[in-house]
């Protein structure tokens, strides 16, 4: 288990044996990891790579060779700094890690795919301007304080800013951009196969388009394994979270969870769409706060328990999405998500309530995805 350099101005050997000798170009540093090596990526004066090569990385890693590593930085090793790169990074190793990377992309493959078991992505960021183009991908892998944008024009709800099958999405920042969509999606979750977990995110539609139909997180798949959706901020859709297929009498190994999310300014809260499937059981909404909805917090779903009804906006702007202390709005929302204080059991609705735990935009941008920054 080594530890590797990448500099592009680098003079020395370009070996990638230091930081002086460090390999001058990326893909011959990827190439040259074995197992549970760690390759330091120092940021260029200037954004690396071409949108249209991509950089590729599939050398496994067992648990007793530990975590392949790809960390980027600035000036010092393990600063936390992003390398900022062009090129679409797919990753198919196992149990490999990337962090603090900044890919900006503008073509039709995804910017970030992340395809290997055991798989992490760690305080990176995804944007892809291509209207084809998903900002990120994610198979048998999780993604944890990440940062991820595009705009999309084809593919409607089908084709998401972020894909997501068999694996974990935490305290994520994803933005539907304002484009010519007339349909788009924030985050899909394919529940066909194995149990996922969506948890703190903020998603975000800037589109104002009228007559569109944008959902903030799509739940698709008939063989439906258990997904929980919990602490997640979905703002401006037409539909929050949908489940296009509901459950199949013989197909539905395990619930389904919604639990604690805020829902605001959309059409529908949660809905059940049933597709396919015209069943309901095992679709469980607890505890979610719903505000400006039009047409219906929940449709379709077996059971809906302490539902809070916002009659103020739970944010102080749409920038930052920072709580507000109105009465009805984000005062409701103050506490801690997880075990109650006991006086609260006695009151109908919960009063503690986590409202807000991911990324979230740089101030005074709505448009502009943050410097990773958490904002525990």
């Amino acid at each position: 288990m080594a530890t590797v350099y990448y500099d592009s101005s680098a003079t020395g050997a370009d070996d990638g044996t230091s930081p002086a000798d460090a390999f001058t170009v990326l893909q011959t540093a990827l190439n040259s990891l074995s197992a549970g090596d760690h390759l330091y990526v120092k940021k260029g004066s200037s954004r690396e790579g071409a949108s249209g090569t991509p950089l590729t990385f599939a050398t496994h890693s067992n648990a007793n060779d530990g975590s392949t590593v790809i960390e980027g930085y600035i000036s010092a090793t393990g600063d936390g700094g992003l390398y900022e790169t062009s090129s679409p990074i797919d990753i198919t190793a196992d149990n490999c890690v990337i962090k603090f990377f900044d890919i900006d992309s503008g073509t039709a493959t995804n910017t970030l795919r992340l395809r290997g078991d055991y798989s992490l992505a760690y305080r990176c960021k995804a944007v892809n301007t291509n209207v084809s183009g998903l900002a990120a991908e994610f198979i048998d892998s999780a993604a944890v304080e990440c940062a991820f944008k595009t705009t999309m024009s084809t593919g409607g709800t089908t084709r998401p800013v972020v894909y997501i099958q068999r694996g974990y999405f935490i305290n994520n920042h994803v933005v539907l951009g304002n484009g010519v969509a007339t349909s788009g999606c924030g985050l899909r979750v394919n529940t066909s196969r194995m149990q996922q977990s969506i948890v703190g995110n903020v998603i975000i539609c800037e589109d104002t388009d009228a007559g569109t139909s944008f959902v903030g997180i799509r739940c698709d798949g008939i063989n439906t394994q258990q997904t929980l959706l919990m602490n997640n901020t979905i703002f401006n859709f037409n539909i929050g979270i949908e489940i296009t297929e509901g459950s199949g009498t013989d197909v539905m190994l395990s619930p389904h969870v919604y639990y604690g999310n805020i829902i605001y300014s959309c059409v529908d809260g949660i809905k059940n769409s049933q597709g396919t499937n015209v069943f309901n059981f095992g679709l469980f909404s607890i505890q979610n706060a719903f505000g400006d909805i039009t047409t219906a917090q929940t449709t379709n779903l077996s059971h809906v328990i302490d539902s809070i009804s916002l009659t103020e906006s739970p944010f102080v702007d749409t920038t930052d999405f920072k709580l507000n202390d109105a009465s009805g709005g984000g005062a409701l929302l103050k506490g801690t998500l997880g075990r109650p204080d006991p006086a609260d059991l006695s009151s109908t609705t919960r009063t503690q309530f986590q409202s807000l735990g991911a990324m979230q935009p740089a101030a005074g941008s709505s448009t502009t995805l943050p410097t990773i920054v958490s904002v525990f």
